[in-house]
């Protein structure tokens, strides 16, 4: 009796430890994956299809990994959307953007265009670059050092 009591106690231990230590890596992975995103960090726009822009000061993102949402400036416009990570696939729902009458030249059509197109996203070395489903880049964005 002792023993089948023993035994038990032994076996529920053992899978509520397991049961923990799955959920506390897979918390602490998504963690770092918006840590890196957020962090209040601004990234500045660098290059749209493999150009380097002049509107990096203007074209920006910033993440919101607790709301899963991002805001940001299309050299025009003020954007805010939606976005989810899953692995290096990023999906950015639709977003809404302010109607300011864009007088000059500025890249927004281009990038509103580009942003509905995000599929994969990489970090590397404080730049982060946007993809779409065949893999092509659309934007680099490098992590502005406030």
């Amino acid at each position: 009796m002792i023993m089948n009591k023993l035994i038990l106690f032994l076996i529920t231990g053992f899978s509520l430890f397991l049961f923990t230590s799955c959920k506390t890596a897979k918390t602490s992975a998504e963690g770092n994956i918006g840590q890196t995103l957020s962090s209040g960090s601004t990234w500045v726009l660098r290059t749209i299809n493999g150009n380097e822009t002049a509107y990096g000061n203007d074209a920006f993102l910033k993440f919101d990994p607790e709301k899963n949402t991002l805001s940001g400036n299309t050299s025009c416009n003020l954007l805010n959307a939606g976005y989810e990570i899953n692995g290096d696939r990023m999906t950015i729902s639709q977003g809404i953007t302010t109607r300011r009458a864009c007088l000059g030249e500025n890249i927004e059509n281009e990038f509103l265009k580009n942003i509905n197109e995000v599929y994969y996203f990489e970090i590397k070395n404080n730049i982060l670059t946007l993809y779409n489903a065949d893999r092509k880049e659309l934007f680099t964005f490098a992590k502005n050092q406030e």
